[in-house]
C-alpha cells in the first residue's frame, strides 16, 4: 500500500465522519427547535389559562358580556377596566399574528387563535374598542384584523346566541346518555 492510497483512505474516513457529524447536528437542531416550540406553546397556553381564569370571575364575566353587547348603561369605570380586560387579548392575538409570520407557530395553532378572534368581531363593544386601540398597533396586524372586521357583520346578540346553541347542544348530550327502556318483555 501506497502513501497516496493511505492519504485516500484517510481522507475518506476523514469525510465520512464529517457527514455523519452533520447529520448529527442537523437531528439536534431539529430536537431543540422543537422543543423550543413546545415551550413557547406550553407558555402562550399558560397565559391563556390565566386570562380565562381572570375573565371567568363573575364581575369581570358580566362585565365581559355587556362590554361585547356594547351595552351603553357601562359606566366610565367599566369601560375602562373592559378596555382592561381585553386588551391583554388583543396582545395575545397580536403576539400570534406574528410568531406564525415569523415560522414560530404551526398553521394548526395559528388558525385556533384567529377563530378566536374571529368569534369576537360580530360583538359591537369588541368593535368599537378595536377602533379605540387600533392606533397603538403596527399597521399590518391593524390591516389584518380591519379585514376580519370587514368580512364580520356585526351582531348584536352572537354571545346569546351561543348561549342558546349551547344550551341546546348540552340537552342533546343529556338525553343521548340517558338510560333508553328496556323493550318490555311479556312476563310468563
Amino acid at each position: 500500500m501506497t502513501l497516496a492510497t493511505l492519504v485516500n483512505i484517510g481522507s475518506l474516513i476523514s469525510s465520512v465522519a464529517v457527514l455523519i457529524s452533520l447529520v448529527y447536528l442537523n437531528r439536534q437542531i431539529r430536537q431543540g427547535a422543537l422543543n423550543q416550540r413546545s415551550k413557547m406553546d406550553r407558555g402562550r397556553s399558560q397565559q391563556v389559562g390565566e386570562w380565562l381564569q381572570y375573565v371567568a370571575q363573575p364581575d369581570v364575566a358580566a362585565l365581559l358580556l355587556r362590554g361585547h353587547a356594547g351595552d351603553p348603561t357601562l359606566t366610565s369605570l367599566e369601560c375602562h377596566r373592559y378596555l382592561w380586560s381585553v386588551y391583554p387579548l388583543i396582545l395575545h392575538f397580536e403576539d400570534s399574528y406574528y410568531q406564525h409570520r415569523d415560522g414560530m407557530i404551526s398553521d394548526a395553532q395559528y388558525a385556533s387563535v384567529i377563530g378566536h378572534l374571529k368569534s369576537r368581531c360580530p360583538s359591537p363593544g369588541f368593535r368599537a374598542l378595536w377602533q379605540h386601540v387600533r392606533p397603538r398597533f403596527p399597521a399590518d396586524f391593524a390591516g389584518f384584523v380591519d379585514g376580519l372586521m370587514r368580512d364580520t357583520p356585526v351582531s348584536i346578540d352572537e354571545d346569546a346566541q351561543w348561549t342558546a346553541k349551547w344550551r341546546e347542544r348540552a340537552a342533546a348530550e343529556a338525553a343521548s346518555a340517558a338510560p333508553k327502556p328496556a323493550d318490555a318483555t311479556p312476563a310468563d
